[in-house]
């Protein structure tokens, strides 16, 4: 939805969808393909494509849709929370969000997301629902429009489903690397205990398959989800 700058000239939200890869060869075409797809007259779209040095195809699968790809680098990197950053400073969206080359957002994902952000520029981070991909999986979730208050004890919300916009980053930070798997959370509680205004949106935006790094290494996750709790609500009283 177009708004007015300050010198009064319309223009549009611009959008950008960070992908980080290291050998997703299997999937990745799937998840280049979902966020192509969104591309629409009433927003801009960056898409940029993080690759960690892969050595399995992913990166001719890349270069197969470059024109489709504003940006994208393959070069080895200190893990997950390293390629979001370098995904994070190559930016120029007003709201960016990330999806895995594991996982794949919905067809109208990026139209509904820019609608609502349109109407509430006042928020910080915005959440749809995610579809767990596998057979005891169900519906999509979250449900509950207060899922982010969920954060004070596990990680309650999808992170493919989370939209963060610049200024966001800017004041909170970005993800902390000496998270393996939890960086995520360490991010959304921060951001939270800091102040950051969330908003839930009651669609499903994305799609979790459910093979990923954090899900191979649910225990390890959850430790860190522990020490993450402990870093912002006692060492940071």
């Amino acid at each position: 939805m177009p708004h007015l700058t300050d010198n009064n000239k319309i223009t549009k939200n611009k959008i950008s969808v960070i992908t980080p890869v290291l050998n997703g060869a299997e999937h990745i075409e799937q998840t280049i393909q979902s966020v192509r797809s969104q591309r629409t007259s009433d927003f801009t779209l960056e898409y940029i494509v993080i690759d960690g040095g892969s050595t399995d195809g992913t990166v001719e699968i890349i270069q197969k849709y470059e024109s489709e790809i504003d940006c994208w680098i393959s070069e080895p990197d200190e893990g997950i929370s390293d390629a979001f950053n370098k995904g994070i400073q190559r930016t120029t969206g007003d709201i960016s969000g990330i999806i895995n080359a594991d996982d794949w957002y919905e067809s109208d994902t990026l139209q509904v997301l820019n609608d609502v952000y349109s109407e509430n520029p006042e928020y910080d981070i915005f959440y749809g629902k995610t579809l767990f991909v596998k057979p005891e999986a169900g519906e999509p979730r979250p449900f509950s429009p207060l899922a982010h208050a969920g954060l004070l004890h596990d990680m309650s919300v999808t992170h493919p489903a989370v939209f963060v916009t610049r200024k966001t980053y800017e004041l909170h930070g970005t993800f902390n690397k000496k998270y393996r798997l939890a960086m995520d959370y360490d991010f959304l509680l921060r951001a939270m205990w800091q102040g950051a205004k969330f908003k839930f949106i009651d669609r499903h935006f994305s799609n979790f398959r459910m093979e990923g790094v954090s899900v191979r290494y649910y225990q390890e996750s959850l430790v860190e989800c522990s020490r993450i709790r402990k870093s912002v609500f006692v060492d940071k009283k």
